[in-house]
């Protein structure tokens, strides 16, 4: 299971990094839970090899899910009257972008992954590994998308809303996501979609503002439907569910679009940082918003 010594150098210290290859998953999380803060999971180990690009120190242990096959399968289900894609949290970015059906289904994520990094990122570079580093750029467009995800967390497989693992896995570092599942035809409706991020692409530096918004409309130009999730910078990406709910089966008017934009200044609440700062992310993500739906009205 030992797949060598890694060896890292800093100003100070000759590092020693060990780095695990388990075949399963059972296999993967007691190897966690042993090293525990002394050890991290890596997939594409795209943030892996940045850091020590950047002469960062890397831990005692690496434990690698590379050879976790299940994790890499995409799988189109039907189950009944619910249709859905099931992707392995192992899967590329680039796998995801050229899969067929996701292309089809989801052109919101492929979008979302053009824009991060490079190609030779992307080809390395996992959905899951995106998820988990908690502010990726993926994560605005499966919110919207009302993505669902499987994790173990040593006794169990827990499937819930995305939403919902981004808080466990602040508290729990040792949980594996495994899977991640997102129905077709959003809603059954054919969707207006809209991906927007405003910053720098580089992998692994956060952007000022990510939005992803899916809406449906009909012919009196009233909102049928609609989802809305944003991030940027070290924020957590959230849906706006009170923008959402204030938009939900009203015919889009320019007052009702003053009143959102107001709402999302009140309900969305990034961090501010060197790059920018809160109130600037605010009026950014309020202006892309309220831009996008003016033109669902022109």
């Amino acid at each position: 299971m030992d797949n060598g010594n890694l060896v890292t150098e800093n100003a100070t210290q000759t590092l020693a990094t060990k780095v695990w290859m388990p075949k399963s998953i059972k296999e993967a999380y007691e190897l966690k839970v042993k090293y525990d803060s002394n050890a991290i999971l890596i997939a594409g180990g795209t943030l892996i090899q940045l850091q020590r690009e950047q002469g960062n120190q890397l831990p005692a242990h690496l434990i690698s899910l590379e050879k976790i096959d299940e994790l890499k399968e995409i799988h189109y289900f039907r189950t009944g009257s619910e249709n859905k894609v099931s992707i392995g949290a192992l899967s590329s970015l680039a796998m995801c972008m050229n899969h067929p059906i996701i292309a089809k289904e989801y052109p919101i994520m492929v979008e979302a992954i053009k824009g991060i990094a490079s190609p030779s990122i992307r080809n390395r570079a996992t959905i899951g590994g995106n998820v988990r580093y908690g502010i990726g750029d993926i994560i605005p467009a499966l919110l919207s998308l009302d993505a669902k995800v499987t994790w173990f967390d040593g006794r169990k497989y827990n499937t819930n809303e995305l939403s919902t693992f981004l808080e466990v896995m602040k508290k729990d570092k040792n949980i594996i996501l495994t899977q991640i599942d997102i129905p077709t035809k959003w809603n059954g409706l054919e969707p207006i979609t809209f991906y927007k991020k405003v910053g720098r692409r580089q992998a692994f530096i956060p952007s000022i503002v990510t939005v992803s918004l899916i809406c449906s409309i009909d012919l009196r130009k009233k909102i049928t439907a609609v989802r809305i999730a944003a991030g940027g910078g070290g924020t957590t990406p959230k849906r706006l569910v009170a923008c959402e709910n204030k938009l939900q089966d009203l015919v889009i008017t320019e007052a009702l679009l003053e009143d959102v934009y107001d709402l999302i200044l009140e309900e969305y609440k990034p961090t501010g940082d060197p790059f920018a700062t809160e109130s600037y992310r605010k009026s950014v993500l309020a202006n892309l918003i309220v831009a996008e739906l003016e033109q669902l009205i022109s």
